[in-house]
């Protein structure tokens, strides 16, 4: 089940912060914020590595992602965020590619392969050959003796088309004019094929990476109320702010009367409110001895909504085993 939580905002001197919050954190207190200004976590390398991570991990996940938090002490999530964001550098590498090779492919498919240094022998005696594409309307204004233009190939909207032309006016000729790629069909058709191979190979392996989502996220999260404790305890605010600190937490509401009697052994001013519907309220998860076994495979998939939705940690105890039970023995019975 979930624990019910309260909010509360703290008024205390800035000489007693460090040893509240520990007194605080003993008692159950989460998600520390100092309320002076706000944070720019972004500008954090390692949460910008973590959070830039994840955002990709999200954006790559497979429809039925599947990890063990357990593991994240078995990898190192620093390597595994350098690995997921190169591995994203390199799919958009990859899709430069691709769409640069497409182009090619498409003035190919038009043009057709040609022999490059027949068409340099033309030049050399003064037979300039230009590949063109025009509007529909204006090629038609261009179909006349004085221009002589052949069609090569006749689209919705574009004709291309060919001609011989001079230096000087290539310069003022209305169409636009084409370069030709130097690759022939084939080769360009391998270089598809290569190019389709890396990066059906570099999304399988970020598919891969992104199955520590989970991981990634609680990294970010610890990562983000690490900062945000770091900015109360810091003393580097104008003279003015440095006298107080308002700070806001979070706590288990059968943790109340306790937390009020240590705010008041520090002398602090403090509002304490139940939560609403806009608040993003920490989740803290409050079950059995033996419930509370089954809590990390609850984590692994998504904590519940404060508001809308239930702890599922009960049902997964109960079913869980027996689904475990009913695998081993299928399995034992497949071996005898």
């Amino acid at each position: 089940m979930k624990a019910r939580m309260k909010k509360i905002e703290i008024l205390c001197p800035q000489t007693t912060v460090k040893p509240l919050l520990n007194e605080l954190r003993d008692l159950e207190c989460l998600h520390f914020e100092a309320l002076e200004e706000d944070i720019k976590f972004l500008e954090n390398p390692d949460y910008k590595l973590f959070h830039g991570a994840y955002q990709l991990a999200v954006k790559n996940q497979t429809e039925s992602p599947t990890t063990l938090s357990g593991d994240a002490q078995e990898i190192n999530l620093t390597e595994h965020s350098k690995l997921i964001i190169a591995l994203e550098e390199e799919l958009k590498i990859l899709d430069s590619k691709l769409k640069k090779n497409s182009q090619k492919l498409f003035l190919k498919g038009i043009w057709g392969d040609y022999d490059l240094n027949k068409w340099k022998r033309l030049e050399a005696v003064g037979m300039k050959l230009k590949f063109f594409r025009l509007a529909k309307s204006q090629f038609e204004k261009l179909n006349n003796e004085e221009v002589q233009p052949i069609l090569i190939k006749e689209e919705k909207e574009n004709y291309y088309f060919a001609r011989i032309i001079s230096e000087e006016e290539l310069d003022t000729f209305a169409a636009e004019a084409l370069s030709m790629p130097l690759e022939s069909l084939a080769v360009l058709e391998q270089e598809k094929a290569q190019l389709n191979a890396h990066l059906a190979k570099a999304q399988n392996e970020i598919k891969a990476a992104s199955l520590y989502l989970a991981d990634l996220k609680k990294q970010t999260l610890s990562l983000q109320d690490k900062l945000k404790e770091e900015r109360i305890l810091e003393s580097s605010y104008p003279l003015e702010k440095l006298k107080t600190k308002h700070l806001k937490c979070w706590f288990n509401d059968l943790n109340e009367e306790l937390v009020q009697q240590k705010l008041n052994e520090y002398h602090c001013a403090y509002k304490i409110s139940s939560p609403s519907s806009s608040d993003p309220v920490p989740i803290l998860l409050s079950n059995n001895k033996f419930n509370k076994l089954f809590e990390p495979i609850t984590e692994i998939f998504q904590l519940p909504h404060y508001f809308f939705e239930f702890d599922l940690t009960p049902f997964i105890a109960v079913f869980y085993p027996i689904l475990f039970a009913y695998c081993l023995a299928t399995r034992a019975m497949d071996l005898s």
